[in-house]
């Protein structure tokens, strides 16, 4: 028994051997299987804690300021202002990186505290270095119809080093066929969104913007562009503007900040893509209410 136990394990071992063989690496020609369709599976990210808002180079007494609008903060977005000056008293947000018109940075703003510029009105006021928003000699003109040389300014909340300044992914937007195109899940392939869409039946911003896959853009894309929608009603209505384009909170996802312009106000909007055709509206914010 032991002498054919022995011989029957000797002729097994070629047969483990060959279990063990490394695969061959990839042939000379494709696979005959069928491939699959593609899958759209961006990698976001974790979002990071994060502000926007705009600066003004001398809208404090003269001396520059930042309006705060928007803050993320853990899992959801919020546009209360006394968290937001919360933020810079407490010293969690100090730096914010000024954008041009072109999406470069322009300039560093350091926030050194608050101050009141009317009942309903609070900014961080402070030290800034750079060129002002509306420097580059190109896109100057269309820089101040849109934001009269002011510029947006984001922050990161409680940055692990003190003198990090936040440097957000921008894209592009651009209008065709009353349509604003613009790679939301920044996937190289933009989608389109009705500019009309983006208004409700009181001319104010819509909750949610659906759109649909875009055609091949015609059109120049570009990080801000102004009057992208004109007024129907001067007295009320004026127009719509595109500030930004960007990813400012790290998710893979690009936000939209839209502004609306009205006879006796203007307002902000910050739009959100949870899913790509869809925008969805997370507030709207007053820069400097009255």
């Amino acid at each position: 028994m032991h002498t054919r136990a022995i011989a029957l394990l000797l002729a097994l071992a070629p047969l483990a051997c060959a279990a063990r063989v490394s695969p061959r690496g990839p042939g000379d020609t494709p696979s005959e299987l069928p491939a699959g369709p593609a899958i759209r599976t961006p990698a976001f990210q974790a979002s990071r804690e994060v502000v926007i808002g705009e600066l003004c180079p001398g809208k404090a007494a003269g001396r520059p300021a930042v309006s705060m609008l928007f803050a993320r903060r853990a899992l959801s977005w919020s546009r209360d202002s006394s968290e937001l000056n919360l933020l810079v008293t407490r010293g969690a947000v100090q730096r914010f990186t000024v954008l041009s018109f072109s999406g470069k940075r322009a300039g560093i703003f350091t926030a050194m505290g608050t101050t009141e510029l009317s009942p309903a009105s609070q900014a961080a006021v402070g030290g800034y270095a750079g060129d002002l928003p509306c420097a580059e000699e190109v896109t100057a003109a269309q820089c101040m119809a849109l934001s009269d040389g002011c510029g947006l300014a984001l922050a990161q909340v409680r940055p692990l080093d003190p003198e990090e300044t936040l440097t957000p992914s921008t894209g592009a937007g651009c209008v065709q066929e009353g349509k604003l195109l613009v790679d939301t899940d920044q996937d190289g392939r933009a989608e389109a969104f009705p500019l009309d869409a983006f208004l409700d039946e009181m001319r104010a911003p819509s909750e949610e913007v659906l759109g649909e896959s875009a055609p091949a853009a015609g059109c120049q894309a570009r990080f801000a562009t102004p009057s992208i929608l004109g007024g129907t009603d001067p007295r009320f209505f004026k127009g719509m503007d595109l500030v930004g384009v960007l990813d400012v909170d790290g998710d893979g996802r690009n936000e939209l900040v839209i502004q609306f312009r009205y006879a006796d106000k203007r307002t902000w909007a910050l739009y959100t893509a949870q899913v790509p055709l869809r925008l969805s509206l997370v507030g709207e914010s007053e820069p400097w209410a009255s």
